[in-house]
C-alpha cells in the first residue's frame, strides 16, 4: 500500500508539470526558444510548469506521505522534488518532441484526443519518476 502512494506522488508531481506548463503556456505563452523541437511550447509554460511541480511535490507530500508513519518529505524535501521533476519532466518532453521531429511524426496516436498521442502522457514520466524514485531511496529513506 505505501508503495502506491509513492508511485501516485510521483504521478501527481509530473503531471502537475504538464498540466501547469500547458495552461500557463495557452494563457501566457509568448516566447518560443525552442520552437525547432516543439512549436506550441513556450518560456512562460515552462516556467508555469515548475511551480505547477512544486505546488503539486507539497500537496501530493502532504497527501500521500503523512500517512507512512514517519517524517517523510519534509518541505524542503517536497521543494527539491518539484524542482528536480519539474525541469527534468519537461526535458522528458522536450525529448519525446524531438524524437518524433526526427520521425517526421507530428502525433504519436490520435488515441486520446487533444494530445500528440499516448507518449504525450508519459513523456515526461519517464525522466521525472526516476527522479522521484532516487531523491525518496537516497535522501530520505536513506537507503543505500
Amino acid at each position: 500500500m505505501d508503495g502506491a502512494k509513492l508511485v501516485l506522488y510521483a504521478f501527481l508531481v509530473t503531471w502537475s508539470c504538464d498540466t501547469g506548463a500547458y495552461a500557463i503556456g495557452r494563457w501566457l505563452g509568448r516566447t518560443r526558444p525552442w520552437a525547432a523541437i516543439s512549436p506550441r511550447k513556450s518560456l512562460e509554460g515552462s516556467a508555469g510548469g515548475l511551480a505547477a511541480a512544486v505546488i503539486g511535490a507539497f500537496a501530493g507530500a502532504h497527501t500521500f506521505m503523512h500517512s507512512l508513519g514517519h517524517a517523510v518529505a519534509a518541505p524542503l524535501d517536497a521543494l527539491a522534488i518539484g524542482l528536480a521533476v519539474g525541469v527534468c519532466g519537461q526535458v522528458g518532453d522536450l525529448v519525446e518532441s524531438l524524437l518524433k521531429r526526427d520521425s517526421e511524426s507530428g502525433d504519436s496516436s490520435d488515441l486520446i484526443p487533444g494530445h500528440g498521442g499516448v507518449l504525450d502522457r508519459f513523456d515526461s514520466l519517464y525522466f521525472g519518476a526516476p527522479i522521484v524514485y532516487y531523491y525518496l531511496k537516497i535522501v530520505v529513506f536513506q537507503v543505500p
